[in-house]
């Protein structure tokens, strides 16, 4: 006999699933909650109010850039391949804008969605 039993190894990884079960069903309740209930099903809503939450939990609606022209890019969280380069295009974009049209530039907010 070893100093770990099966018994024991396997009520570690019962506790070990059930934590990160856990912590998933936490996850989602606060976004929920910070997102309110989801209204949309079935087609799209195109236009119109909208709102998202930040990277602080903190919600943005459309009005936070009223006056401004926005530049969306949806994208993934984690996306080590293309959203940093695409994200450097959007940088040149926006630092070419204020070389050339500064006034302009300081309407244009880009955002990461």
């Amino acid at each position: 006999r070893g100093p770990v039993s099966w018994p024991a190894l396997g009520l570690v990884a019962v506790a070990a699933a059930s934590a990160v079960a856990y912590y998933q069903i936490e996850r989602e309740r606060r976004l929920e909650r910070a997102m309110g209930k989801i209204v949309s099903t079935g087609k799209p809503a195109i236009g119109g109010p909208w709102s998202l939450v930040d990277l602080d939990g903190k919600l943005v609606t459309n009005k936070n850039f009223e006056g401004k022209w926005l530049l969306l890019y949806f994208g993934f969280a984690r996306c080590p391949d293309i959203c940093p380069s695409e994200m450097v295009k959007v940088g040149k974009i926006m630092d070419t804008l204020k070389r050339e049209h500064p006034k302009l530039a300081e309407r244009v907010q880009p955002v990461f969605v």
